[in-house]
């Protein structure tokens, strides 16, 4: 049977310092892998049968299928995935660090698994230097979140929350494929003030679905550098208030 190329929401998972050559994931730190990302799909509303997932041995690569919101994806998952890394990690002899690259466009399915431009995508922006350099940069930050120009813009237009979007800063950020548009958040840390707004949205931002192009501006609220991204008392009309963010001591169920 011929090869099938299908939307879906990518998510590729690493652990943060995992990759020397004499590294293995102890099996401890690997089921808490498993249970943190788990653990937060459930909390988000994401159905098991809206999930491929896939093990990388330092990380995990998630597909998600088109039914899932981008308000799941995006405001609510990378919430919840901190929250559980903060409990996880309050009395754990390891410390769990993630960096978490999100796209989304057409991927190839087959018998081997997933593949296509969007998984290479969703996991260079997650795997590159850039990531793992604001990573080691912020030592007590368990997670860092990279979101691609392209689906940013589509989740802002759909209106995304904007306390949400508010945390990330953008940065110009060179691939293989060119130069790209890369958004950065890390969770429980002020907004760096090292990061400059980027020149331009890739040549290509066309919405993560295919229904248009991106805006000639960039996508989302003017960032608030300082701000703490986990204290919502700071501006009363957030809606974190009420949401995921807010929660910041609750840990995995």
């Amino acid at each position: 049977m011929a090869d099938q190329a299908r939307f879906g929401f990518v998510i590729n998972l690493e652990v943060q310092d995992s990759g020397r050559p004499t590294d293995q994931l102890p099996p401890a730190v690997r089921a808490q892998l498993y249970r943190v990302c788990g653990e937060a799909l459930n909390r988000a509303g994401i159905a098991e049968s809206q999930v491929h997932r896939e093990d990388r041995g330092d990380g995990i690569l998630f597909v998600l299928a088109p039914t899932v919101a981008l308000r799941q994806l995006l405001d609510d998952w990378p919430a919840y995935l901190y929250q559980n890394l903060r409990a996880a990690n309050r009395n754990a002899r390891e410390v769990l660090r993630l960096r978490v690259g999100l796209h989304a466009g057409p991927v190839t399915v087959d018998a081997c698994g997933r593949t296509g431009r969007a998984v290479d995508l969703a996991c260079r922006i997650g795997n590159g230097e850039e990531a793992r350099r604001l990573l080691r940069a912020s030592p007590a930050a368990p997670l860092l979140v990279a979101v691609s120009g392209a689906l940013f813009a589509e989740w802002t237009a759909e209106g995304g929350d904007r306390t949400a979007a508010r945390h990330f800063q953008a940065r110009r950020t060179r691939l293989p494929e060119g130069d790209r548009t890369v958004w950065f958040h890390l969770p429980g840390v002020p907004v760096p003030t090292l990061f400059s707004a980027p020149t331009g949205v890739e040549p290509e931002a066309a919405s993560a679905r295919g229904r248009g192009t991106a805006p000639d501006r960039e996508p989302g609220p003017d960032p608030t550098p300082g701000r703490q991204p986990d204290d919502p008392a700071q501006d009363p009309t957030d809606r974190s208030a009420h949401g995921p963010w807010a929660a910041e001591e609750t840990g995995v169920a």
